[in-house]
């Protein structure tokens, strides 16, 4: 089975980078919780500012974007070990590949191939499973394709059928599941 696992906002927790780097630079205090859609980026800060933002946080300041969940390193790469799945970090971020290997690489996080894309929607890229907390990915999904939807604000209003569009709280839960699957 192939699993397209998401880089930011599964892995790596760097809206709060943008965040604080954004409030710091504009005067004001926005948190996670406020960004409640998908949209919320390009209509509120616009996507010009984030990516540019975000970017320099991987350039420069990439041990500053922190963990999606507490103790990741101790506690991903053994659960993705039990497993027998062939697992692709897959980020629609491009222009920072080099300082997002070198990330996860230092978090010690077990992958086959790091996939960057810009436009291309990751469906298409022919996965069997994505663990990603965008809500919108699972309007693309082909029929034998299965989203695991990481809990985030900006998805907590997304619809999840339990098949093809799952819910979970981390990437530490979907990875759960598949050892489960495994034994």
């Amino acid at each position: 089975m192939k699993v397209a696992l998401d880089l930011e906002g599964v892995l790596a927790n760097s809206i709060d980078y943008f965040l604080d780097q954004y409030n710091a630079s504009r005067g004001t205090s926005y948190v996670k919780s406020d960004i409640d859609s998908w949209n919320w980026v390009p209509t509120v800060v616009g996507f010009d500012t984030f990516d540019s933002i975000v970017n320099h946080g991987w350039r420069n300041h990439s041990s500053k974007i922190q963990y999606s969940v507490e103790n990741l390193p101790a506690n991903l790469p053994p659960l993705i070990a039990s497993t027998d799945l062939h697992v692709d970090i897959v980020t629609a971020r491009t222009g920072v590949e080099e300082s997002m290997k070198q990330w996860v690489t230092t978090a010690g996080i077990p992958y086959d191939r790091f996939v960057s894309i810009d436009t291309q929607p990751k469906p298409t890229l022919q996965y069997d499973v994505f663990i990603d907390d965008n809500p919108v990915l699972s309007q693309h999904l082909s029929s034998d394709q299965t989203q695991y939807l990481v809990s985030q604000p900006w998805n907590e209003n997304t619809a999840c059928d339990g098949e093809q569009v799952r819910r979970v709280p981390s990437v530490l839960s979907a990875f759960e599941q598949f050892s489960t699957w495994a034994e």
